[in-house]
């Protein structure tokens, strides 16, 4: 058992490079990925990935300044919404303005203690499901903890919304939408300002 003074288990940031192509493939899984061990330090940093800026905000306050506070002047990108709508539709990761703030005041309402706790059992189960994925895994064989952290947090929202839990394929049907999602967003990061005009709205696919 890890002792309550030690650093939390994590994965460890990726050592420098200046080679482009090999911070672009570490990105195809995960945009944090992208990022060296550098950028994790810094309070408010910026990068540029192909000549666009990336901003690093990693202290609290400016964190809660920038999701919280004053919203409004740091809305989404439009390539990741145009991306995430296909993924989760209208939700509080695809949406600005007063969209996202109508979201937002729906899920404070539903993450109040008193809520919480009615679904204190469906999250229970979700988690003793994956303990006992874990348990029946042979000792020395690779986990895959991106997965099973996908699984068990899509299995509580199924849960707690549909009242019945999420079997493994419909997860690795998440998981892999979930990853081909992240290695689109690198590759359309690439060439936004030509793609992005040529993209028909949302409204006119289908």
């Amino acid at each position: 058992m890890v002792e309550a003074s030690q650093p939390p288990v994590c994965p460890q940031p990726q050592p420098y490079t200046a080679n482009l192509a090999r911070r672009l493939s570490r990105g195809l899984r995960s945009w944090f990925a992208l990022l060296n061990d550098w950028d994790f330090r810094v309070p408010l940093g910026q990068i540029e990935v192909l000549g666009r800026p990336l901003f690093l905000v990693n202290e609290p306050p400016l964190v809660r300044q920038v999701l919280v506070d004053q919203v409004e002047q740091f809305p989404k990108h439009p390539l990741m919404v145009w991306l995430l709508q296909p993924l989760i539709g209208r939700g509080i990761f695809s949406v600005n303005g007063e969209a996202w703030a109508r979201q937002r005041r729906l899920l404070d309402q539903a993450l109040q203690v008193a809520q919480l706790r009615r679904v204190f059992p469906q999250m229970g189960g979700a988690v003793q499901a994956m303990l006992q994925r874990l348990q029946a895994t042979a000792p020395g064989e690779p986990i895959n903890m991106e997965a099973e952290m996908t699984l068990v947090t899509a299995d509580v929202i199924v849960r707690t919304i549909f009242s019945k839990p999420l079997d493994a394929g419909e997860a690795a049907q998440i998981l892999r939408a979930w990853s081909s999602c992240c290695g689109c967003s690198v590759c359309l990061q690439a060439g936004w300002r030509r793609i992005w005009g040529a993209m028909p709205p949302r409204s006119a696919v289908g």
